[in-house]
């Protein structure tokens, strides 16, 4: 197109061709012998022709060079034959319109046209438009090379809507916008907005899913946000993507291998929204059997998971709630024994004197497994002659007993100490609490009377056993990792 030969070609006059045919005739006739004598004409009159015909070569030659060389016609030029200085004049205008179609394709700055008066008007408007174009070309590029920082949903669709505007507005300028260039620009800035969510999403997921379980509704918020507005985000470039291909757009191997692992990826993000939704369930350990279900359901959307990461918090979130689920302690029965006798342990305490034969002392006995209680005083009597009172009337030491729900207390809390005091990680393994469940299972229908040391009652051997249920329903979140 810059070169115009072609269009130069198909423009040439029929006239011109007849030229350039006869310039062929006068090169093959200059190195011809003469031509013999006929009946029709004699040899002075070949030769006479002969030189008719060179002259007209000669006088063709110019229309030729000026269409060959792509130029005005001079002075030089010049032609007597009214038919050649017919066609030298087409072919100066033309090479005049073709040289001012060659100004407006180079995209020179400030160009200077002098074919047709009515192509200039139009090569004119035609430059100014291309000047724009580069205008708008320019905003796009520089908001590629610097996208704006990216906070939150509502920052993503600010940024994607200014610059689609820009795209938008260079499109529409010119009919000499390069809809291709812009359908890539619109994937490009689509795969900058994605990144910056996933960048985003990487910090505030990991942020909520270490907070303590059960998650607070606002822990997960920014999280569930920038999850949902990455979602529909993957969705438009898997878009962005297809269109490229429609338009035959030229996408570098940067571009679609960014695209195809966003779009690859996009099955996950449904899942992590689901696992914070499971997080945060309301009533997360009040349900003695809900073990087994809520790990079924967690493993499932594990199972979609890909990152190394983020399979590794979701392990680590299971263990929490396995040692939140079981609880860690459990208080002792409400009552003790006295001489056999069911006693409300509220009203027993410990009588002693704190020297021998000095000042005397009483202590309640407490339900804390780990406070004064009749096996620490049973342990390590206090001061010096101990009686136990009801407040009532005073017993011996050894007349003080538990009762058979608080050594189930106590044999249960030795067991849950071992996973407490694991070093070993993963504490809860199936093996581990396969072990919990043996040692509750002695006196199991004791066990599911034990209470947490706030006074709940869990039923502490139902969860144990669903919890081994649920382990081996679902081994790969319990599986050691390296």
């Amino acid at each position: 197109m810059k070169g115009g030969v072609l269009l130069l070609l198909l423009g040439i006059p029929f006239a011109l061709y007849a030229a350039w045919q006869a310039n062929g005739a006068a090169h093959i006739d200059a190195g011809a012998p003469d031509a013999p004598a006929d009946k029709t004409a004699s040899k002075e009159q070949l030769a006479a022709a002969s030189a008719r015909a060179t002259a007209w070569s000669g006088e063709a030659r110019k229309a030729v060079e000026v269409s060959w060389q792509y130029r005005a016609a001079g002075a030089a030029d010049a032609s007597a034959d009214k038919a050649v200085a017919e066609v030298v004049k087409a072919a100066s205008a033309r090479a005049a319109d073709l040289n001012d179609l060659d100004r407006f394709l180079s995209d020179i700055e400030k160009p200077k046209f002098t074919g047709d008066p009515r192509m200039q008007a139009r090569y004119t408007e035609w430059t100014a438009e291309q000047a724009s174009l580069r205008t708008d070309a320019q905003a796009v590029t520089e908001w590629l090379a610097l996208p704006p920082k990216i906070t939150s949903t509502e920052d993503a669709d600010k940024a994607m809507a200014a610059v689609v505007k820009l795209i938008d507005a260079y499109v529409a300028r010119s009919r000499f916008a390069d809809k291709r260039k812009a359908t890539v620009w619109r994937l490009r800035a689509r795969l900058a907005v994605v990144k910056a969510l996933t960048t985003l999403d990487g910090v505030q997921y990991k942020l909520a899913i270490e907070r303590t379980l059960p998650l607070k509704p606002d822990d997960a918020t920014a999280a569930r946000d920038t999850l949902r507005g990455l979602k529909e985000q993957i969705a438009k470039l898997g878009a962005d993507l297809k269109q490229a291909a429609d338009d035959g757009a030229e996408l570098t191997d940067d571009d679609r291998k960014g695209a195809a692992g966003y779009t690859a990826t996009a099955d996950e993000y449904p899942a992590r929204e689901e696992l914070l939704e499971l997080f945060a369930k309301p009533g997360l350990f009040a349900n003695a059997n809900g073990a087994a279900p809520w790990l079924k359901l967690v493993a499932d959307q594990y199972t979609k998971t890909k990152d190394a990461k983020l399979q590794a918090l979701i392990r680590k979130k299971v263990q929490e709630f396995a040692d939140a689920f079981v609880p860690p302690v459990a208080r002792l029965d409400d009552n003790v024994l006295l001489r056999k006798e069911v006693v409300p342990r509220a009203g027993v305490a410990i009588k002693f004197d704190e020297t021998l034969g000095g000042k005397g002392a009483s202590k309640a006995l407490t339900a804390d497994a780990n406070g004064f209680n009749e096996f620490e005083v049973a342990r390590k009597p206090p001061g010096f002659s101990q009686r136990v009172s009801d407040g009532a009337k005073e017993y011996n030491l050894k007349d003080l007993a538990p009762t058979p729900l608080s050594e189930a207390a106590v044999a249960f809390n030795a067991a849950r100490a071992k996973l407490t005091n694991r070093t070993t990680v993963p504490r809860w393994t199936a093996e581990t609490v396969a072990e919990l469940k043996k040692a509750c299972e002695v006196q199991k229908d004791l066990v599911d009377q034990l209470r947490q040391p706030d006074g709940t009652g869990p039923k502490i051997a139902t969860r144990v056993a669903g919890l081994v249920a649920g382990m081996d329903a679902c081994k790969e979140l319990f599986e050691v990792v390296p």
